[in-house]
This record gives C-alpha cells, structure tokens and sequence, in this order.
C-alpha cells in the first residue's frame, strides 16, 4: 500500500522546449516585441525577447486562464546562442493563477553573473561571450574575460593581443607586448593581418623589431 500510494502522488514531470529566433541581436529594436506562442500539453506559454535601454530581457508567461485556478512548478533553463556560442541559465518558478504569478522575467545580468560566467569560460567562447558583453555594455563580464585570458587561456600569444585590441583589454595588451622577444613573435603578429591597431600597439611593435634587428 505504501508503494502504490507513493505512486499516486509522484508528480508526472513533462519536458518541452520552445525557441525564438531573432536574427542579429545588435539589429533588435528598442522596445519592439520579438515573441513567440506555443501550446505545450494542452498549456499555453509565450516566450518573449526585448530590448529596452541597451538591456536584454527574456520572459515567459503562462497564458492559462486566471478564472482557474491551476500551479505550474517548473525547472526553466534560458539560453542565448550567437553561431557557435552560447550562454544559460536555469531557475526554478512557480506558475499560478495569481496576479503577477504567471510571467517570469530572466534579465541580462543573471546571464552575465560571475558565477554563471566562470563556468562558461573556454578557450572556444571566449570570443562570443565577449562579442555579447561588448554588445550589451557589460563592464564585470568584460573584466572577467579579461581576468581569464591573462591567467588561464592557452592561446597564443597572438591571438590574445588581437582580442586585446579589439575590446581594448589594456591589462591584457600589456602583458602580450611584454611577451614579444623575438622577430618570429612579431611575424605571428604580422600575419594576422589585423583589421585594427592602435598607434601606441604599432610603435611598441616597430621598437621592438628595431631593438631586434641591432642585436
């Protein structure tokens, strides 16, 4: 009996996935409502994109009737991609009846948080959690790449210094040129061929190929 009526309680748990596909989000319009509706096991849900002051926002709404009463516990994982890249967070909210109790609102700081960011950090998205933290104004995120890429990042020296110039990582610039100490270091520069670079980074590379060339 025991079983059987542990049984009957067990909540049933059903998954489902919805997505939104909005192109470029550089391109989204401020306050423009990106969205979209799906019924999943007989519920109806819509999930909605914005951007309003340079601020990305995720909600989820239950679009049950509030004449019922009905609750919704779930297990939300929120995920932003960018090609290859991607970020996610996941939450647990109930959903009720209630006013104000039937929308859930995942904002662009808790994609962002330390925490969440640590964990995302790779060698392989570094540069797309960049893009989007540059994209969005997002200074903390900004400075923990940064952080990584002085302290954990394998990657070459040259490619570290082209993604120094194309965020304006200044710690990180330093550091790459004080790492130059031979012509072959400035070859591996030089066949980049970077799109941009600052005048200080190009004196300090010239020096050095003439401090190289009297030895």
């Amino acid at each position: 009996m025991g079983n059987s009526g542990s049984a009957r309680m067990r909540i049933p748990v059903k998954e489902f996935s919805m997505k939104l596909v909005v192109g470029s989000i550089s391109s989204m319009e401020d306050d423009k409502e990106y969205s979209v509706t799906e019924e999943h096991f007989g519920v109806p849900w819509k999930l909605e994109v914005k951007v309003s002051n340079g601020s990305l926002s995720f909600h989820l709404s239950c679009l049950m009737s509030k004449n019922l009463t009905w609750s919704i516990e779930t297990d939300l994982a929120f995920k932003v991609s960018t090609g290859s890249d991607s970020l996610s967070s996941r939450h647990e909210r109930r959903f009720h009846n209630s006013d104000g109790n039937s929308q859930f609102e995942c904002g662009w700081n808790d994609l962002m948080s330390t925490e969440l960011l640590m964990s995302h950090l790779r060698d392989d998205t570094i540069e797309g959690i960049l893009n989007l933290a540059d994209m969005f104004d997002a200074p903390t995120a900004i400075r923990r790449c940064e952080e990584y890429l002085l302290k954990n990042s394998q990657k070459k020296m040259s490619q570290k210094l082209q993604i120094s110039l194309e965020y304006n990582l200044e710690n990180l610039k330093t550091k790459c040129l004080s790492e130059i100490t031979t012509i072959s270091d400035i070859q591996s520069i030089v066949s980049l061929n970077f799109k941009e670079m600052d005048l200080s980074t190009s004196q300090a590379l010239l020096q050095k190929s003439l401090e190289f060339s009297n030895k």
